[in-house]
């Protein structure tokens, strides 16, 4: 699907591409149809490394690919390309589950904030408020199941 979605996305400049995708991969309800299944297996330490090595592993090479571009046509300003979309990964899929530290979604809100503000100063401004609001609401949907 990432790959599909890289192909067939159009924009201006890297920095609004990766933002597309961004906003495209939390909006897809394909995309997301294993959420609970993979929730229930949050708990398991082997599931969670195996999570962290696909997010540096397989997609965060992906986005460094977009950042690059984004460096290339002047709308993203970083000297770390690799290590900004591994560290993008780390958090987004590790760091703000809030399944895996327990957190309410104000405390979700708190940290994709902080996400959005650390990703801008290190030059590579792809943490839309609508991306947010996405991710906020996909982690409510996810804490309603669990708690049901």
């Amino acid at each position: 699907m990432l790959k599909k979605l890289i192909k067939d996305t159009k924009a201006n400049n890297g920095r609004e591409k990766l933002v597309r995708i961004l906003e495209a991969t939390m909006s897809d309800e394909e995309a997301h149809s294993l959420d609970n299944v993979l929730m229930s297996q949050i708990k398991n330490p082997q599931f969670v490394v195996l999570g962290i090595k696909t997010g540096i592993n397989s997609d965060a090479p992906i986005l460094s690919e977009i950042i690059q571009e984004g460096i290339e046509d002047g709308s993203i300003n970083t000297e770390f390309p690799n290590e900004c979309a591994e560290i993008f990964m780390l958090l987004v899929n590790i760091w703000i589950n809030p399944v895996l530290f327990n957190r309410n979604i104000s405390e979700t809100l708190s940290r994709l904030k902080f996400l959005q503000m650390l990703m801008k100063q290190l030059g590579v401004d792809i943490v839309s408020d609508k991306l947010i609001k996405q991710i906020l609401k996909r982690h409510s949907y996810i804490m309603e199941d669990k708690n049901e």
